[in-house]
């Protein structure tokens, strides 16, 4: 294998939908005040971090949630924000903005053939997961990886981003998902990640929805 990276996937700081349990999805809303005190927390806890290993870049999905969350991150760092658009979340087409018992009862039909066709299952006027996974996760990665070998970066993405590539890392099965695993506001996943021979990404999973500096700030 070649040299690989250290990457800190994020998940964006909280917004009104996310208190009120909406879908969000591709909808660009902001992040609260509540979101606004996670994204400080997160950036000190980066800052303690890079005391050990310097952090060569800070990415983030181009929706406004993550560049404010990569903002803050960014500057305790000394260091830019890289827009890089494949890090967006899932579309989830007419499901945004609604509470997942609205979307059940308006789209009930396709959430009883998701069940059964993780994969392929096209959530309606969006993407299905296969789709978003070769459209951007792996472009993401592959793309993150090759420009930053031998570094430690951060990249301020989605839940489903994040599932994803935990699944992807870990070798779930295919349309196996990961609906169990807990994605919080504003905690972070550790991925030491290499090129194989082939020119795949393998690597390991070393710390997963780490919310240790949002505890310690009664977040």
């Amino acid at each position: 294998m070649s040299s690989g990276i250290t990457l800190y996937l994020v998940r964006h700081a909280s917004t009104d939908w996310n208190d009120e349990g909406r879908w969000q999805c591709l909808d660009d809303r902001p992040i609260n005040d509540r979101g606004l005190a996670q994204a400080e927390a997160v950036s000190k806890a980066f800052v303690c971090l890079s005391e050990k290993r310097g952090f060569s870049k800070v990415y983030s999905s181009p929706l406004i949630r993550a560049r404010q969350t990569a903002e803050p991150i960014a500057r305790g760092l000394g260091l830019e924000v890289v827009l890089e658009p494949p890090l967006r979340e899932l579309d989830c087409g007419l499901l945004s903005g609604l509470r997942p018992d609205e979307a059940k009862s308006r789209f009930s039909d396709f959430h009883s053939r998701l069940e059964g066709n993780w994969l392929d299952e096209r959530y309606p006027g969006g993407e299905t997961h296969r789709e978003y996974v070769s459209r951007c996760v792996l472009p993401a990665l592959d793309g993150i990886c090759s420009d930053n070998s031998c570094s430690a970066v951060i990249a301020v993405t989605h839940a489903g981003f994040i599932r994803a590539t935990v699944a992807y890392i870990m070798g779930t099965p295919p349309g196996m998902p990961l609906k169990g695993l807990g994605v919080d506001n504003c905690a972070y996943f550790k991925f030491d990640l290499e090129r194989s021979d082939d020119g795949g990404l393998a690597g390991r999973v070393t710390a997963m929805n780490v919310t240790a500096h949002l505890r310690k700030e009664g977040l």
